[in-house]
C-alpha cells in the first residue's frame, strides 16, 4: 500500500451531467428502505449481511 495519497478535485461540470442524467431518469437508484436516523445501527446490521438490493436511506 505505501504512502499512496488520491487527492479528488471537485468538477462541478461533471457532477451538473450526473444531475441532468438523474433528472432524466437515465440513472436511477434502487432503495431497498428508508429508517428514520435513530436505526442507523440497525441500517448497519443490515449492510452487513451483504443481502442488501438497492440502497439503505436514512432520514432526518
Amino acid at each position: 500500500m505505501g504512502d499512496r495519497v488520491d487527492i479528488v478535485a471537485p468538477d462541478g461540470e461533471a457532477l451538473r451531467r450526473i444531475g441532468q442524467l438523474i433528472d432524466s431518469g437515465a440513472v436511477s437508484v434502487e432503495v431497498q428502505d428508508v429508517l428514520p436516523l435513530e436505526k442507523a445501527a440497525e441500517a448497519q446490521l443490515i449492510s452487513r449481511t451483504g443481502q442488501v438490493r438497492g440502497k439503505l436511506v436514512l432520514s432526518l
